[in-house]
């Protein structure tokens, strides 16, 4: 099965347990389907290392995005 998960407010770094929550779910389910993560991160983030933790992952993508002042 190819998954397309959206995540808007970014998963990493996983500090808090939504973002926890959702880094394993995608990675179980990773390890049965094409899952293709879409995601946000902070101007300054390295959304690298998330990638490189969701290896298992067909591909993962993040843009940068600053929330509302």
């Amino acid at each position: 099965m190819r998954i397309l998960w959206v995540k808007v407010g970014g998963l990493w770094p996983l500090n808090t347990g939504g973002r926890l929550r959702s880094f394993h779910m995608i990675s179980e389910l990773a390890r049965r389907h094409r899952v293709t993560l879409l995601t946000t991160h902070r101007p300054g983030e390295d959304p690298r290392e998330l990638a490189t933790r969701l290896s298992s992952c067909e591909r993962v993508v993040s843009f940068p995005y600053a929330p509302a002042k």
